[in-house]
């Protein structure tokens, strides 16, 4: 059966269409660069994948969380795995701890504006998991007194690690069921403070993709029709 022009275009828009809103759907308008770091990886590895990212001003850098349990919390060099003091009153980011089992389809994500090229150390509070080498940077210092190896070699020797007291979730462990996945909200920072968002980056994905399979449907009825 032959498909007149017409409706191998209205196809082709069709599934252009599925491809065009199925791609990042929390990406502001504008095309606003995005970098994207695993918080542990589908192995359970305890890691942040890529562990150090360069970002320039205005970039987004979106944390993925994967099986079982982890967190990010903002801190700095001279103190590895605790919380970032408040400056002017306000904290450094807290994702809180994100449970996340092998069966789920949908991983939480907690997103970070870069403000500045300001070095942005953080860690997973979870357990022991940044003693275990569970951290990173963003726009890492080029000093060399002032390297991811040496805040990880300093970690290690942390007996407790720092669990942020303005915590929006709960747990500690890798086998905690209890926490708050990343929601569709925002936390207002000062400035000089990296400007921190939760979303899902699947929100909505599936809605918008039904309703473009449904207008690839109608073409192909409407061309099977000629």
């Amino acid at each position: 059966m032959l498909f007149s022009k017409s409706c191998l275009f209205a196809i082709a828009a069709a599934v252009g269409l599925v491809a065009a809103q199925t791609t990042s759907p929390d990406t502001p308008a504008g095309s606003v660069k995005t970098h994207v770091v695993m918080v542990s990886d589908k192995s359970g590895n305890l890691t942040f994948s890529p562990e150090e990212v360069v970002a320039a001003p205005g970039e987004l850098v979106q944390f993925h969380f994967y099986p079982k349990n982890h967190s990010l919390a903002q801190s700095s060099f001279a103190a590895p795995c605790s919380p970032l003091p408040a400056t002017n009153g306000t904290m450094g980011f807290w994702s809180g701890f994100m449970p996340v089992t092998s069966s789920d389809t949908t991983m939480p994500v907690f997103t970070v504006l870069v403000k500045d090229t300001n070095p942005i150390w953080f860690y997973c509070a979870t357990g022991k998991h940044c003693q275990s080498g569970m951290s990173g940077v963003i726009n890492a210092p080029a000093s060399a007194a002032k390297t991811l190896a040496l805040y990880k070699e300093s970690a290690k020797a942390v007996v407790l690690t720092g669990v942020p007291s303005s915590s929006p979730g709960t747990g500690g462990d890798d086998n905690a069921s209890s926490g708050t996945p990343a929601g569709n909200s925002s936390s207002p920072t000062s400035t000089g403070q990296p400007e921190i968002t939760q979303a899902n980056p699947n929100a909505g994905s599936t809605m918008v993709a039904s309703s473009a399979f449904a207008l690839i449907a109608a073409a192909v009825v409407a061309a099977l029709t000629l």
